[in-house]
Parts: structure tokens; C-alpha cells; sequence
């Protein structure tokens, strides 16, 4: 390996694993030995961001070259890099794998303002119809029809996780102190009690739902210690 500035070549002992990584995809995607089809799983893994973008033109460049390239991933800077026709979502139904596409005409909008790989909290107008997204939606809390419109609060939680277990998990949050202080072991540890209040619970879909509508001045108010991290992490 030779770079401009360097008086010799670099061996390949001497490189770092991303480095190796991607020079063998390159070496794949782009050698004049590449099979009719192609599949890669996961292959963003130890990839610099830039060189994901990189990656994901190098599979673009095969696939005009009349090769079919798909790519096994759960990474969202890869997947913001292509767009819904170029995306098929794996979901397991009765046992078995089903495969499907994205609905263009349902995300058209979304799309004006983030990529395919991004998302945020759903406002109102989705609710009806995000059930049709490829992760579980959120639930709508029950609706007292007796109470004047504007009366009730909405408080962190309500319509992500049932009314009951976000009760309880109040309640253990209080009786051991804060957040910070309620993982005394394997089973209990927050995820375990996520799920228990929640058995549709998904750390990467409802955890960072939760943080995004608390907010990080509220989890950095009720969590000293990660905030104490976070103050470090900024100086």
C-alpha cells in the first residue's frame, strides 16, 4: 500500500483492520472477477462513515455493471445511502422469513426531511397509518372522553409503553432513588425491566423514542452520574 507523501510502501501487517476491510471490498466490488451475484453481510462493519458512502457507490457501480449486489445490514448511515427502491425489509412471520418494500407513496413525506435510514418520534398526523412502517409503532394512550381537550399532560412514556407497567416502573424508580440506582444484577437491570412492563419493548426503537421526547436536559437532570460524563465528554 503507497500514499502520496510516504518514501515507502506499507505492508499489510502494517495496516489497521478498516483499512484491510475496505481494501477488500473495493477489491470485490470493482476487480473484473466479480460473480454474477453477490452477497454481503454486514459489510459496513469497522468503516470509517466517510468510507460507508464509499461503500455504498461501490455497490451501485457493480450492480450498472450488470451484477446483483445485496447487502445484509442494520446500519443507518449505509441504508441513508440508498433510496426505498433500492431497500427490501426482512421481517419473521410464523417461522418463516418475509420479504417486502418499503411504501414509497406512505414515506414520500417523511423523506422530504430525513433519509431512509433516519427517523424521529412520530407527530400526530402519522399515528393512523405507521402501523404500515417496518418497526412497531407506538401506542396511543386511552383518551378520557369526559376531559376537556388541553386539560391532560402528556407525561414521558404515555402511548409507548402500556399505562400499567409505566406505572410500575415508576414506582421502582422511586423506591431505589433515580434511575441510576435500580441495576442490582442481570435481572434487574433496566432492559429486563423494560420488558416486563413492556413485552413489545425494543431497545433500538422505544429506548431511543423515550429519550427523544424526555429530552436530554431531563435525563441529564435525573442521572448525576452520566451527566457527570457528559460535562467530562464536552471539556
Amino acid at each position: 500500500m503507497e500514499a502520496a507523501g510516504l518514501d515507502r510502501t506499507f505492508l499489510a501487517r502494517e495496516a489497521i483492520d478498516c483499512t484491510l476491510r475496505f481494501i477488500c471490498l473495493a477489491t470485490l466490488l470493482l476487480g473484473p472477477d466479480l460473480p454474477g451475484t453477490v452477497v454481503l453481510d454486514e459489510p459496513e462493519l469497522g468503516l470509517h462513515p466517510a468510507a460507508i458512502g464509499v461503500l455504498a457507490e461501490m455497490a451501485r457501480v457493480a450492480g450498472r455493471s450488470g451484477h446483483r449486489v445485496i447487502l445484509a445490514t442494520q446500519s443507518v448511515p449505509l441504508v441513508s445511502h440508498f433510496n426505498l427502491r433500492e431497500i427490501i425489509i426482512l421481517d419473521r412471520t410464523e417461522g418463516a422469513t418475509q420479504a417486502s418494500r418499503p411504501d414509497e407513496e406512505f414515506l414520500g413525506a417523511f423523506l422530504e426531511d430525513y433519509s431512509t435510514g433516519s427517523w424521529r418520534h412520530y407527530d400526530t398526523r402519522l399515528h393512523d397509518e405507521v402501523s404500515r412502517l417496518p418497526f412497531p409503532a407506538p401506542r396511543r394512550p386511552p383518551r378520557d372522553r369526559g376531559a376537556r381537550p388541553g386539560r391532560h399532560r402528556r407525561r414521558v412514556g404515555e402511548g409507548l409503553i402500556p399505562a400499567r407497567g409505566l406505572t410500575r416502573l415508576r414506582r421502582e424508580i422511586a423506591r431505589a432513588g433515580g434511575p441510576e440506582r435500580i441495576d442490582h444484577g442481570p435481572s434487574t437491570a433496566p432492559s429486563k425491566r423494560l420488558l416486563r412492563a413492556d413485552p413489545g419493548y425494543l431497545k433500538t426503537v422505544t429506548g431511543p423514542l423515550l429519550v427523544a421526547e424526555a429530552g436530554l436536559s431531563a435525563v441529564l437532570a435525573r442521572c448525576p452520574t452520566f451527566a457527570a460524563w457528559w460535562e467530562d465528554l464536552l471539556s
